[in-house]
C-alpha cells in the first residue's frame, strides 16, 4: 500500500497538522524498519526561526526530529565561501531569466483577459485564439523552466556540490535519517528559501525514495507547494510587481496533476472571475486547488481525498467559478469552458 501523502492549507486559525498526520501515520502501513522511526520535520522556510526539536515535538509530533537545512546552509556558507558564492552568481542569473520572462508574461496574461469575456458573443472564432492565447502564456511558462534548469545543470556540472565534503556530509545524515523515518513534515514559511535551500542539498531523490519505501510525507502551505512538481507564486493585489501568477520553479516532485494555492481566498480576487478563468485555463490540464485554512488533501490508496473543514478545499475552474470540494474522494473536475461575459478585461 503506498504510504500516505497529506497536504494541508495555512496552519492559522485552525492548527489542523497534528491531528492530520496522526490520522495519517495510524493509517499507514510502514515497512519495519521504519514502524518506530522518527517524525522529521524541515521548517528551512522560516529561516532564521527554524524550529528546534523543542518546538517540533511540543507542536508537531512528540516523536519529532528537526532537520535544520537552513542552518545547514550557513555552515556551507562558513567553510565553503567560493562554492556559495558562485551558487549566489547562479541565483542572481536564475533572477535575471525571471525579470525577463516577467516581461513576455505579462502581455501574455493581457491578451487572455481581453479574450475571456468576448468568448460569449461569438464562440466558433473567439474560442481558438483564446485558446492559442493560453497556448502562449504556457509556451513562456514552459520555455522559462527549461532555462532555469539549465542555469541550475550549469551551477551543478561546474561546480559539483554535492562532492564537497560538507555537502556531502550533511546529504548523507539526511539520507540516513530519511531511511529510517516514519515520516516527513514540510512546513510553510518562505516556500522560495524551503524549496532553494533543500534543493542545493539535491533531498528530491532521497524524499521520493523514502515515501516509495513507506515513509508518511506532509506538507502545509509552502510545505505542501514543495511537495508539488511546479511552484506557482501568486498574488492578485501585490504590495509591490505586477500581480501575475508566475512559476518559481520545480518542486520535489511527489505528486503531479494539481497546481497549489495556499492562502487563495486571502491572495486570490476570487470573486473576479476572468482572472480566476484565466489562471485555471492556463494550467490545464493540471487542477488549480485552493487551500484555505482548516484543509487537508490526503492521497490514500492512491486516490486522493479532501478531509479537515467542510469548503476549505477549493478548486478554481475555467468557467471562472471557484468551487468548494466535498470532504471525501476527490470527484472529476467540475469545471465548465468559460462562458463569457463581464467587461473587457480584468485589472492586471
Amino acid at each position: 500500500m503506498p504510504a500516505p501523502l497529506v497536504l494541508l492549507g495555512p496552519q492559522a486559525p485552525h492548527a489542523n497538522l497534528p491531528a492530520a498526520l496522526h490520522a495519517a501515520l495510524a493509517a499507514a502501513a510502514p515497512p519495519a524498519h521504519r514502524a518506530r522511526g522518527q517524525v522529521l520535520v524541515i521548517t528551512a522556510g522560516w529561516r532564521h526561526a527554524e524550529a528546534d526539536d523543542t518546538y517540533v515535538r511540543a507542536e508537531i509530533h512528540p516523536a519529532g526530529e528537526s532537520l535544520p537545512f537552513y542552518r545547514a546552509f550557513d555552515r556551507v556558507v562558513a567553510v565553503a565561501p567560493e562554492l556559495t558564492g558562485a551558487y549566489r552568481a547562479a541565483q542572481q542569473r536564475i533572477r535575471r531569466l525571471k525579470a525577463l520572462y516577467r516581461m513576455r508574461l505579462g502581455p501574455a496574461l493581457q491578451v487572455v483577459r481581453r479574450l475571456l469575456p468576448r468568448l460569449a458573443e461569438a464562440p466558433d472564432l473567439v474560442g481558438p485564439d483564446l485558446e492559442a492565447a493560453l497556448q502562449a502564456v504556457r509556451d513562456i511558462d514552459r520555455q522559462f523552466l527549461e532555462r532555469s534548469d539549465a542555469e541550475h545543470r550549469a551551477f551543478d556540472e561546474t561546480w559539483r556540490p554535492l562532492e564537497h565534503p560538507e555537502v556531502a556530509r550533511i546529504r548523507a545524515r539526511a539520507a540516513q535519517w530519511l531511511a529510517e523515518a516514519r515520516g516527513l513534515v514540510l512546513g510553510g514559511g518562505h516556500v522560495g528559501v524551503l524549496r532553494n535551500r533543500l534543493a542545493f542539498f539535491d533531498l528530491g531523490p532521497l524524499v521520493r525514495e523514502a515515501h516509495a519505501d513507506g515513509m508518511t510525507v506532509a506538507g502545509w502551505s509552502a510545505g505542501a507547494m514543495v511537495l508539488s512538481s511546479r511552484i506557482v507564486l501568486f498574488h492578485d493585489d501585490p504590495p509591490h510587481g505586477s500581480g501575475d501568477p508566475e512559476l518559481f520553479d520545480r518542486g520535489l516532485g511527489l505528486f503531479d496533476g494539481m497546481v497549489l494555492f495556499p492562502h487563495a481566498p486571502q491572495r486570490l480576487r476570487l470573486d473576479d472571475a476572468l482572472r480566476v478563468a484565466a489562471l485555471a485555463g492556463r494550467f490545464r490540464p493540471e487542477r488549480s486547488i485552493g487551500l484555505d485554512s482548516g484543509a487537508v488533501l490526503s492521497l490514500e490508496d492512491g486516490v486522493w481525498a479532501a478531509r479537515g473543514h467542510e469548503g476549505a478545499t477549493l478548486e478554481l475552474c475555467r468557467d471562472g467559478v471557484v468551487r468548494a470540494l466535498p470532504l471525501g474522494p476527490l470527484p472529476p473536475s467540475p469545471c465548465e469552458p468559460f462562458a463569457g461575459g463581464g467587461d473587457d478585461a480584468s485589472d492586471p
